[in-house]
């Protein structure tokens, strides 16, 4: 009896410190990442529209480069022509309207509602 106390004891050990490292684990820092994709903002935004399934299966949870001509900018935030919304983690005061960037970030998605692409921890390269 005791010798099954003990086994079930150290499963359960076992199992709270696997799940204790998987919630705990360190954060991805998209910044030194290195890029998988380079490409347009009218590129990306075509692959979505065109097959937003296959394109999700490619871009999705990746870090990517995209390059295009800012619309709109805020605090943290830019829209790139023709839909690339890019969030960022510090301020992006250093894009205004007109401007040709690159932003490097997480690909979250595809907006059909408002017809975008989603980055987020973007960063200016």
């Amino acid at each position: 009896m005791r010798k099954i106390i003990l086994i079930i004891f150290g499963v359960l050990l076992l199992g709270a410190g696997i799940g204790y490292l998987y919630l705990y684990k360190d954060h991805r820092d998209v910044s030194k990442e290195e890029a998988a994709f380079q490409l347009t903002a009218e590129t990306l935004v075509l692959d979505f529209q065109n097959d937003a399934v296959a394109a999700n299966q490619k871009y999705l949870n990746q870090v990517i480069e995209v390059s295009g001509k800012v619309s709109e900018a805020s605090d943290s935030t830019i829209l790139l022509e023709p839909g690339i919304f890019a969030a960022f983690t510090e301020p992006a005061v250093a894009a205004q309207p007109g401007m040709q960037v690159t932003v490097k970030g997480r690909c979250i998605g595809y907006d059909e509602l408002f017809g975008e692409v989603k980055l987020d921890q973007c960063v200016f390269k």
